[in-house]
């Protein structure tokens, strides 16, 4: 069932959850992405003054950063470490902003500061602004098209598309700016999707439906996107750089662990079995489970219900 956040029930509905965001109008949504990472200063200084994100804790071997207050991203010192990008492991976190209005804001303020674009791109579903953190970890920030007007194809998947994005006409909605104000993610983002890479879609094909509880939204010969409730995807896999047959090395930079929340009671009681019964651990804070050539995963529910 859709999560209808119009829904009136006994329980107020979990700060996480921003039902103006179409990945959250949905029973299963990211919660956070875990980065271990080389220098934990530079990455902090770098999600925080250039992506935009609050710093909302520190230590010495840790930080948390976020929107709202809600963590979106845990940053891990693992000093020595290497990043092999054959492996399994991130393609890209994608920040998901409210508005087109948000994303003009953040591409203006990547003009200002002369971040490194890596792409642009107008998908159909969603316009794209892409970029790469100092220790090469993939970033999308992206904002949606209105869900009436994602197109098609004529067997009725989804027909996501990778046309170049008019940065002048985006630009022209950015509000009047001093270069001198901070800039801050805009109140209400959250991580809309991820995407992985792994070694082997055929088996991507067959547990992200049966684990994840998402649907395959659209498909192309290296590449799946998979959805929950109807949103263009939550979770993408590919092949494009990947070596045929690997499993992530333990230790690695990069991804350490990608954290999925769950809306409903409902549907935290059905993944939290099938991953139980598939090998996963119970922990503190709901299950963990490593699965899609070794990658760390760990749901959580999203509610007190």
């Amino acid at each position: 069932m859709i999560f209808d956040p119009t829904e009136k029930n006994e329980h107020e509905m979990p700060a996480f959850i921003n039902p103006e965001l179409e990945a959250h109008r949905a029973s299963v949504v990211i919660g956070s992405v875990t980065l271990a990472v080389r220098d934990l200063d530079q990455q902090v200084g770098f999600y925080r003054d250039m992506v935009g994100l609050d710093l909302l804790s520190q230590s010495a071997t840790d930080a948390s950063l976020g929107v709202d207050g809600q963590a979106l991203l845990h940053l891990k010192l693992r000093e020595g470490a290497r990043m092999d990008p054959t492996e399994p492991g991130l393609f890209h976190t994608a920040f998901l902003l409210p508005n087109r209005v948000a994303l003009a804001r953040f591409m203006q303020h990547a003009v200002q500061k002369k971040l490194q674009l890596e792409g642009a791109s107008h998908h159909g579903v969603s316009e794209a602004i892409y970029l790469s953190d100092p220790e090469g970890n993939g970033i999308e920030v992206y904002s949606d098209l209105a869900r009436a007007d994602w197109p098609h194809k004529s067997d009725g998947s989804l027909a996501v598309t990778t046309d170049r994005l008019d940065l002048r006409a985006l630009l022209s909605l950015a509000p009047e700016s001093s270069s001198s104000s901070p800039y801050r993610m805009q109140t209400g983002s959250r991580i809309g999707h991820v995407h992985l890479c792994v070694s082997d879609l055929e088996d991507a094909k067959a547990t992200v439906p049966a684990l994840f509880g998402m649907e395959r939204m659209a498909s192309y010969p290296s590449a799946h996107f998979f959805g929950s409730d109807g949103y263009h995807h939550h979770i993408a896999t590919n092949v494009w750089r990947t070596r045929k047959g690997t499993v992530r090395s333990a230790g690695s930079l990069g991804l350490d662990a990608l954290t999925l929340r769950t809306t409903s009671q409902k549907a935290y009681d059905r993944m939290s079995a099938d991953w139980l019964s598939a090998g996963g651990t119970r922990t503190e804070a709901g299950v963990s489970m490593t699965m899609l050539n070794g990658l760390n995963f760990v749901l959580e529910k999203g509610t007190d219900s």
